[in-house]
């Protein structure tokens, strides 16, 4: 009876794929310009579970590629270390799969060289906080555009964002997170440089302490000029510093997201950075010469001085 009520839901709904490349990173414990330290294939057991079950499972091929079919719908995707193993760490993605199309799913698996477990003094281990999967549009074209950024600004052929470095907090000058998300996924040019593809972040918190992810970490996004290529970004939804800082939903909520990923890539509280601390990061990194000093006036230095110590304390470390 109830493998006849699977093959109604499977013939009902249709079927598509979820496909992609598992790789491991970091690979040395200091990346150093000049001398990259690129992730590495692995073949990793990858499962895709839906309200709990494991739906489908692969293992990756020693290239790292793997590809499931499944039926339609929404999927938490995980990379899973090979039996026996305590490293690469598991790492997992939400996917949406509709019928008849590939949803591309890669995943980038900790290796803990840099970790607390690792061996790398990194900072303490960190459950994820609840979050709420609100995606922006982020079609072929929109990566494309991404990629072509890339290459212009920071002399990388790729739209990925490979194990970050880097932190940036932000505050987006406006009232409501819908009006945060409609700027984001419109991929219009930006107001000021009047490229694409559009500005966007990673997450969102809005002042009811609610986490969004707009992009998932896998993705370049942009919202710090000289940073793209390494960090992540989180907006706060607000008109000032001083509104975020005292909100105390928002607040609390931020410094949780932020253990979380600190954790989760080995970033030290040194390169959580405000906004408007960019151009001191030693990961900053311009081609283009007239934006070489640019930077904007939030989540300044004051600001972030504030911010770094409740994040230590929050963290752990």
């Amino acid at each position: 009876m109830l493998l006849a009520l699977l093959a109604i839901v499977v013939a009902g709904s249709g079927t598509g794929s979820i496909a992609g490349r598992v790789t491991t990173a970091p690979t040395c414990p200091v990346e150093q310009e000049g001398h990259p330290c690129p992730p590495r294939p692995y073949a990793a057991h990858v499962t895709a579970s839906a309200g709990g079950r494991e739906v489908a499972a692969a293992d990756a091929a020693d290239d790292g590629r793997y590809r499931m079919e499944v039926p339609a719908a929404d999927y938490t995707v995980c990379a899973n270390p090979r039996s026996g193993s305590s490293f690469p760490r598991q790492e997992c993605r939400d996917a949406h799969v509709d019928a008849g199309r590939d949803t591309d799913v890669d995943l980038v698996m900790d290796s803990g060289i840099r970790g607390a477990s690792g061996g790398g003094g990194g900072p303490p281990r960190a459950e994820r906080p609840p979050i709420v999967s609100d995606p922006i549009p982020f079609p072929a074209r929109r990566k494309h555009e991404m990629r072509l950024y890339a290459r212009r600004h920071y002399g990388l052929d790729r739209y990925t964002l490979v194990h970050p470095h880097v932190i940036v907090e932000h505050v987006t000058a406006t009232s409501t997170y819908r009006a945060t998300w409609n700027t984001f996924a419109s991929d219009a040019p930006d107001p000021e440089l009047h490229e694409r593809p559009g500005t966007c972040s990673h997450f969102v918190v809005d002042p009811a302490g609610q986490i969004h992810q707009l992009v998932p970490l896998g993705l370049m996004c942009r919202h710090t000029v000289g940073l793209n290529w390494t960090a992540i970004g989180i907006e706060h939804v607000g008109l000032s510093d001083g509104q975020v800082m005292g909100d105390r939903a928002q607040l609390a909520a931020s410094l949780k997201l932020t253990c979380w990923l600190r954790s989760r890539y080995g970033i030290a509280l040194r390169n959580v950075i405000g906004h408007n601390e960019s151009l001191s990061s030693p990961y900053h990194h311009e081609r283009v010469a007239r934006l070489r000093h640019q930077t904007h006036g939030d989540m300044r230095h004051a600001t972030m001085t504030r911010y770094r110590a409740a994040l230590r304390r929050a963290c752990g470390a």
